[in-house]
């Protein structure tokens, strides 16, 4: 197991620039309304290195992740990227005081630009 995570890890970070060869698509509150979770109004959803999603913050470039892959990159580069915990752009919940909102939905529709 320790074995496949090297390899894993070591592919990732041989990855090239951030959007270099990675399927992106923009995302805007706009079009979510309600459901955007973010404190940013547009991003970039990509699949960096076939299996880490993340957003861009389309105003700052900062990249935050979005699944498990990513977030084995947080505080590192990935993809010529410096990964980011998402929850220091992730809104609060509404109606659940103390959670925040839920960035699943972004995390899906990532995975499916993996594929």
């Amino acid at each position: 197991m320790k074995k496949i995570v090297i390899t894993a890890l070591v592919l990732l970070m041989s990855a090239g620039a951030y959007a270099a060869g990675n399927k992106t698509k923009t995302v805007t509150e706009k079009d979510y309304g309600d459901k955007w979770p973010f404190t940013f109004v547009k991003g970039e959803l990509a699949c960096l290195s076939g299996s880490a999603v993340v957003v861009k913050n389309s105003k700052d470039g900062k990249v935050y992740a979005l699944n498990g892959m990513a977030n084995a990159f947080v505080g590192r580069e990935l993809g010529g990227a410096a990964i980011l915990d998402t929850k220091a752009v992730t809104k609060p919940h509404p109606q659940l005081q103390g959670y925040q909102m839920s960035t699943l939905d972004f995390m899906v529709e990532g995975q499916e630009l993996c594929k």
